[in-house]
């Protein structure tokens, strides 16, 4: 794998405020080449200067991850959208797909040697940190729902014995009224 690029090479604070100019549409890419070089030769002399070409290919970078995170979170909140009112097991499969999706980006990324070996641990315990966060929203989902129709049963009896009284109080029979349970409110079957 060849070297990382100046950028990478950064002072993490220089890197932020690289950062910042960048996100500044009023500061051009020569110009935040020449801030960063000004920065580091303040605050780190000796450190070698980035060349405008360096902060053009940084910034393309940002820009594309930032709208491959953009295009993520559209189609996340569309499939949630879709899948918000559906039982929980939808939104659990949903879930688990985009974890394989990302497990198999990072692997490209690897083999591209797009990403570097040392961040792998790290890589790892934020996919494992996802997966256990989408376990435990899958089972809050599955318990919810089984708390809905737990409420809409006990609903239902309540209805059914309400429905049994009244019916009863107007002078039908035992027989009918169970019939009427059983048939319309279905509770007894």
């Amino acid at each position: 794998m060849g070297r990382p690029s100046t950028i990478k090479r950064l002072p993490p604070q220089v890197r932020e405020r690289l950062n910042d100019w960048i996100r500044d549409e009023s500061v051009t890419q020569s110009e935040a080449a020449a801030l960063v070089n000004k920065l580091l030769a303040e605050l780190y002399p000796g450190h070698p200067p980035v060349s405008r070409k360096a902060v053009n290919r940084y910034d393309l970078s940002m820009r594309e991850a930032g709208e491959k995170i953009r295009q993520a979170r559209e189609i996340s909140e569309l499939w949630i959208a879709k899948l918000g009112s559906q039982p929980g097991g939808q939104t659990g499969h949903l879930v688990t797909e985009m974890i394989r999706t990302m497990v198999y980006e990072i692997m490209l990324e690897l083999h591209r040697q797009e990403l570097a070996p040392e961040s792998m641990p790290g890589m790892i315990a934020s996919l494992k940190s996802l997966a256990l966060t989408a376990a435990r929203v899958e089972r809050a989902s599955e318990i919810s729902v089984k708390r809905e129709r737990q409420i809409r049963e006990e609903e239902r009896k309540r209805a059914s014995e309400e429905a049994g009284r009244a019916a009863s109080g107007q002078g039908l029979s035992a027989a009918t009224v169970d019939a009427i349970q059983r048939r319309i409110l279905g509770v007894g079957e």
